[in-house]
Parts: C-alpha cells; structure tokens; sequence
C-alpha cells in the first residue's frame, strides 16, 4: 500500500499464540508430568479442553499429543538410534464431534480479523534503524571464523514505525451471535469483548511483528 499496515493474519496469529502460552502453557495445566516443559503440549491442550478455543480460531479435525517419560518430552530416533530435534507423538485425538467412522471434523473460527491501518497520516512517523553485526564472518556458520576484532561491523538499515496509532476491528461471522466464552478465570464474557481484552493485553506484553525480543512491536490503547 505504500505506507505501514498490520495483516489480519498476524492479528490472529499474536492472539492465537498469546492464549495458547498464558491460559494452556502453565505449569497448572501442563500437571505434574509435565510442568518442566508447559508449553510443549499447550496447543493440543487448548484444542481438546476448551470448545471456546475451536469457537473463536477453528480446529483441524484432529490433533496429537508429545510423548512424555521421566518428566520430559521424547524425542525421536534416527537410524542410529540418536535423538532428532522432533518429538514422538501419540495417535491423533479427534478434536471436534467424531463423524460415522469415528474421525474428527474440522470447523471455521467465528471471528473475523480485519487489517489494523494508521488512523493518522505516516508521515513523519517513519524511521530508520540499523542492525550492526561486528563480527560478520562469526555469525557466517559456513566459515566457522573467531569473533575476532579485525572483521568490519556491516550496518543493515531498516524502517521503523513510532508513535503511530493504529486501528484493530473485530468482527463475527454473519448469522453468528455475540456469544459467551470463557478462557481461565481471567477472560469471560461476551465473545468480541473477551476477544477485544485479549488482544489489548497480547499487544501490550506480547507485542507483534519482527524484533519484539528487543521492544519494537508492543503497544498500548490510546483515549
């Protein structure tokens, strides 16, 4: 478009992922087998435990869960019988109403996302911001280099976006009522309300888009 958005994709996914890790991913609901590692099956968790989960983001027909021995997840072998960076999982679970051959069925969340435009003019509100790497050839893991002194820092420029308000609108799928949902004993109500209060908060301590593990992303609602 020419000047700064936010996609409705990433809207719902920021959302998506902030209740999977604050309301599924705690030791509480991880249990005793599990409470090293929470967030290992938090997703399968809140697609199997919570209807209101499927109701706002929709589910896949079905879903498994990570093995657990000893407190700790499995990891698959390889031929060698070392470990992989995958996990062994279980038979997958049927998540929604089972059909006549027993199978899950897969449903459409309720909410729409809408892209969150400026609400203002950009203008003078873009930035530019570096990234400065000094030691290039260290972080190069083909050359497999010493961080050493003598390697040239090479600035990366990129645009950045401050002090720009944004617009968020939600909304529901036509025929679907402002139904009642509830997420722990934080989040209960009316959907688009609870939903709305999700999102402030995800915005404000999880932040969204690139970067948000050194501050760029996080925001708060304005009057």
């Amino acid at each position: 478009h020419g000047f700064p958005y936010i996609p409705s994709s990433g809207i719902k996914g920021l959302l998506r992922s902030y209740l999977i890790t604050t309301i599924f991913g705690t030791e509480e609901r991880a249990g005793n087998l599990e409470k090293e590692f929470p967030l290992v099956n938090a997703e399968f968790r809140a697609l199997t435990q919570s209807k209101d989960f499927c109701k706002l983001f929709g589910c896949p027909a079905d879903t498994s869960a990570v093995k657990f021995e000893n407190g700790k997840p499995v990891y698959k072998k390889d031929k060698t019988g070392k470990d992989t960076e995958k996990y062994e999982a279980y038979e997958s679970t049927p998540v929604a109403k089972r059909d006549s051959k027993g199978k899950g069925q897969e449903n459409q969340g309720s909410i729409v996302f809408f892209d969150a435009y400026p609400i203002i003019s950009p203008k003078g509100k873009i930035t530019a911001d570096i990234i400065n790497p000094h030691y290039p050839d260290y972080y190069n893991k083909e050359n497999k280099i010493a961080p050493t002194d003598y390697q040239q820092p090479k600035p990366i420029f990129f645009l950045t976006v401050e002090g720009l308000a944004f617009q968020f609108i939600l909304g529901l799928k036509k025929g679907t009522e402002n139904f009642d949902v509830k997420f722990g004993e934080k989040y209960e109500g009316k959907v688009l309300d609870v939903t709305a209060e999700i999102l402030k908060h995800a915005l404000e301590y999880r932040g969204i888009g690139a970067k948000t593990a050194v501050g760029y992303g996080y925001m708060k609602e304005t009057s």
